[in-house]
């Protein structure tokens, strides 16, 4: 945080520069609000999540898992983790990227629907 607030404009920036067709500028300024929550511990939850080997959980699951995979920083991440349960299914949508709940909800509902019908 910085008292200039150029903290925000970079942020603000960063946020943009992965908007997707379809995310509101209102929505774009609700996530760089929710951003500011934690302060200078933003990068936390990413960080612990890179710490962790999720493979033994992700492999013991006895549901159906759907991992829904848009072109976005967890692209490599989310086929790995799909590969670890075998019989789940894995949609990958290149057309997807950050902020896909706001851009597409629908076409999301869609996806997780025929999952949960099937």
């Amino acid at each position: 945080i910085r008292e200039d607030g150029s903290h925000l404009t970079e942020m603000w920036k960063a946020s943009m520069a992965v908007r997707p067709a379809g995310q509101s500028i209102e929505q774009v300024a609700a996530l760089v609000g929710e951003k500011q929550r934690p302060y200078d511990r933003s990068e936390w939850a990413l960080k612990s999540l890179a710490d962790v080997d999720l493979s033994p959980h992700i492999a013991a699951l006895t549901q159906p898992v759907t991992f829904v995979r848009p072109k976005d920083g967890l692209w490599e991440h989310t086929a790995r983790a799909a590969a670890l349960k075998p019989g789940s299914r894995l949609v990958s949508r290149e057309d997807w990227v950050y902020g896909l709940f706001d851009a597409d909800p629908a076409g999301v509902a869609a996806v997780l629907r025929d999952s949960l019908d099937n």
